[in-house]
């Protein structure tokens, strides 16, 4: 009747399994199923505890950084009835799953209002058809609605809208967040790191810029001036320049650009004053550039002093069209601004000339154009500032350099303009 692998497995099979073989129960009672799914719950979350390890709160920020995800972003949760549940890593990995915007119910396209950019976004996402440049576009469009919607602060409106947290979400889900591939569209790193800070998630923008900075050692062991050299140094310093980017915007102070880059060189203490201005030159010069271009105008409190300070430490005045911007900027500094070394250097250039960059790079033009552009607005806004302090006699020093030496460039209507204001002040 039975066959030999029967009778083992009969004989082996306590009376009580036996029986349930062949008399199958009657279907469970409400009580013994919720019973049998509170033994699978537990047996599942032990699997989990012991594969992973028990969790006795909730990510630390050192975790959310390994796995690339913002220190201020968290998964959606269920309500739990059991406060405990958080502990265990199955509740965790659900509560991931379940937030995950890759599996966003299709239903909510039927929804989506065209003048709500984000929900156009989650919709694209959840069909499968989101990309960086089309969320850059989402990013955008959503920032502009918000000016249109006349905030009191765009900042503010940004911060509450949550786009940054949503595009940050899909980057995680989607495995983008890996890499910094996705920061090399810079108007997409600049706007999402625009969303970014105004959510209070600058540690995650220094967690990127960090990672990046991880590869300065191919720099110095490529060969100077080389291209692959040019290269490299924009490929690694791109997320803090972006960041930059971000941090100054139209309508911030510059106090947090000051910040940032004074942040950044502290990162590179293992590298000489040259060696971290190679890397961060680009940025320098456009710090100084938008200083430069502001004079100050800018809305809410002024720089601080010890951030202005460490500021101008970190120009590379070895370079010498660089002192030219040094002097610049003294001129605006936001507490003890001094015409002192603008006075020093437009001196020397009224008894020696221009200074000439010899060189035989092909760039020799442009760059000689550009010290020619650096030293004439300099003697323009020594010349504004001495007049404010009523120091005619070295403004007019000052004035008689630009007409000797810029006659040319001070034949354009916006210049010529400033010098005869200039020429109507002193003679006032």
């Amino acid at each position: 009747m039975f066959n030999a692998s029967q009778k083992l497995l009969l004989s082996s099979t306590p009376s009580v399994q036996l029986r349930a073989l062949l008399h199958p129960p009657m279907p469970l009672t409400p009580r013994e199923s919720r019973n049998l799914l509170n033994l699978l719950t537990t047996s599942f979350r032990k699997h989990l505890d012991k594969e992973h390890g028990p969790l006795t709160s909730l990510p630390t920020e050192a975790e959310s950084k390994s796995a690339h995800t913002p220190k201020n972003y968290r998964s959606p949760s269920h309500t739990r009835r059991n406060s405990q549940s958080e502990k265990h890593a199955a509740d965790l990995h659900l509560s991931r799953v379940l937030g995950n915007p890759l599996l966003m119910p299709l239903g909510r396209v039927r929804h989506v209002l065209p003048k709500d950019p984000m929900l156009v976004f989650e919709a694209a996402v959840a069909k499968g058809m989101m990309d960086i440049s089309t969320a850059s576009k989402c990013l955008w469009a959503m920032k502009q609605t918000i000016i249109q919607s006349r905030v009191l602060n765009v900042r503010d409106g940004m911060r509450d809208s949550k786009a940054g947290t949503t595009v940050l979400k899909w980057l995680v889900s989607s495995g983008q967040a890996n890499n910094l591939d996705f920061l090399r569209n810079q108007e997409f790193a600049v706007i999402l790191m625009q969303y970014m800070i105004a959510e209070g998630m600058q540690d995650a923008c220094w967690d990127w810029i960090l990672k990046s900075f991880k590869d300065i050692p191919r720099i110095f062991a490529s060969s100077p001036h080389s291209d692959e050299r040019d290269r490299l140094v924009v490929d690694i310093n791109r997320p803090f320049h972006c960041f930059l980017l971000a941090m100054t915007t139209r309508g911030n102070s510059m106090d947090d650009g000051y910040a940032a880059m004074s942040r950044a060189i502290g990162y590179l203490d293992r590298l000489s004053l040259e060696q971290a201005r190679v890397v961060l030159g680009g940025s320098v010069s456009f710090l100084i550039g938008l200083t430069k271009t502001t004079n100050w105008g800018r809305p809410g409190p002024p720089a601080s002093e010890s951030n202005f300070d460490s500021f101008l430490q970190h120009i590379p005045i070895s370079r010498p069209r660089f002192k030219y911007d040094l002097a610049h900027l003294w001129l605006l500094h936001p507490t003890r601004p001094s015409a002192e070394l603008a006075l020093e250097l437009l001196r020397e250039v009224h008894t020696y000339g221009v200074p000439l960059i010899i060189s035989e790079s092909k760039k020799l033009g442009s760059w000689q154009q550009g010290m020619d552009s650096r030293i004439m607005h300099l003697g323009l806004e020594a010349a504004k500032y001495l007049l404010k302090q009523d120091l005619y006699r070295e403004a007019d020093e000052v004035m008689a350099c630009l007409r000797l030496h810029f006659a040319t460039q001070l034949d354009s209507e916006a210049e010529a303009a400033s010098l005869e204001m200039l020429d109507n002040l002193k003679f006032a």
